[in-house]
């Protein structure tokens, strides 16, 4: 029997890679609805990223905001 050539190897590769990653993509559009950050944590985001806080306020705050 000959051994397979690279266009076959491809061609099984894309076979199983195609799959892997539309069963990926679909699953992160489901569960993309139920991933809701707390307001809180969006406000201390953004304030970070307007430079409102320091890395060190902006981590303190985080550590806080974490432990409920």
């Amino acid at each position: 029997m000959p051994q397979p050539g690279i266009v076959e190897l491809l061609l099984v590769a894309l076979g199983v890679i195609i799959p892997v990653v539309l069963i990926v993509a679909i699953g992160r559009l489901i569960l993309a609805p139920f991933r809701r950050e707390d307001p809180a944590m969006q406000v201390l985001k953004d304030r970070f990223a307007s430079g409102e806080i320091d890395e060190a306020e902006y981590l303190r705050l985080r550590s806080v905001l974490q432990r409920g």
